[in-house]
């Protein structure tokens, strides 16, 4: 599938409310649990989510705009 803003948006505009149906009123051993070394846990994979809005969103927005 080629990129395009619109398509990319569907997905995108969703992620808050989805990460916060999957996540909500659950007890800390399914927020903080992984499946071992090099793996994740929800509270990882969002923290990672939360540093690259604020680390990374000019080079996407650059991105965007010119493939836009």
């Amino acid at each position: 599938m080629e990129y395009r803003l619109n398509k990319a948006l569907e997905i995108l505009e969703r992620t808050p409310k989805i990460l916060n149906t999957y996540l909500e009123n659950l007890s800390d051993e399914w927020i903080f649990c992984n499946e071992g070394e090099e793996t994740w846990s929800a509270f990882d994979v969002v923290g990672h989510l939360i540093h690259g809005e604020k680390t990374d969103w000019m080079v996407r927005a650059t991105q965007i705009l010119t493939e836009s």
